[in-house]
């Protein structure tokens, strides 16, 4: 999303383009899918899920960037968190079970960062996303009120020439400032529903070409080197239900 189209993303958000459902999912599970590290099956989930459910994508932008810094930022924390989670409040056992299950291994449980992350999604992540969606929700009943008792704004918003600007800025307005900050939405969207299982499809599909080969290459360097001669492997198969650490 190039930086024009999030200003205009956003201007829809300020004039009442989005719910504040739609608000709420969009920072916290943006926030959640920056505060992830590595590419893992946690990752691919949150992803499909904000394309499932009718997310804002502005908000979701940013809200990745934000969570991004501070995974990479409070790495030092988070793996202190996940260490102390795992091995202090007894959650090796589940976290062992998980690694040694098929599909679930993917999901990295057992690395620290990981894990410590889970608890700041949850302590910052919901406090942040309520905050957005009620303080965007406070700024639109006071334009809202601005607009309806002041005849200067009225007539502002009624020149030709603030319409074109306002319009090139966040783009063009279906209805009035009041209907559109109260209209519903709903939790599922027919397009994002599509979008994922196409996602979904590339993944699948990316997988089943690449990643084979890349194993049997990876295998190939690993075990000449350790060996000192060079290696050759007929084949490699790497299956989701052999899956385990």
């Amino acid at each position: 999303m190039n930086p024009f189209k999030l200003i205009r993303k956003l201007g829809k958000v300020l004039r009442g383009g989005a719910t504040s459902r739609e608000m709420f999912l969009g920072v916290f599970l943006g926030f959640a899918i920056g505060m992830t590290p590595g590419v893992n099956l946690t990752l691919i989930g949150l992803i499909v899920l904000f394309l499932f459910l009718n997310a804002n994508g502005a908000l979701g932008a940013l809200s990745i960037l934000l969570g991004k810094a501070l995974c990479l930022s409070l790495a030092p924390v988070t793996y202190r968190i996940g260490h102390m989670m795992i091995h202090s409040l007894g959650l090796a056992g589940l976290v062992r079970a998980a690694g040694d299950t098929p599909v679930l291994a993917l999901l990295d449980l057992h690395v620290y960062c990981l894990m410590g992350a889970i608890p700041i999604v949850l302590v910052v992540g919901i406090p942040l996303a309520w905050f957005v969606g009620r303080s965007v929700g406070a700024m639109r009943a006071g334009v809202a009120r601005a607009a309806g008792g002041s005849e200067k704004l009225q007539k502002v918003a009624s020149n030709k020439f603030a319409r074109f600007v306002l319009r090139v800025v966040f783009g063009k307005q279906k209805g009035a400032f009041a209907e559109m900050a109260g209209r519903k939405s709903s939790l599922i969207r027919l397009g994002r529903v599509i979008v994922a299982a196409v996602f979904l499809g590339v993944l699948v599909a990316a997988w089943l070409i690449f990643l084979n080969p890349m194993v049997k290459s990876g295998l190939a360097k690993s075990i000449g080197a350790a060996n000192g001669a060079e290696v050759d492997i007929a084949s490699a198969d790497l299956s989701l239900a052999a899956a385990g650490w």
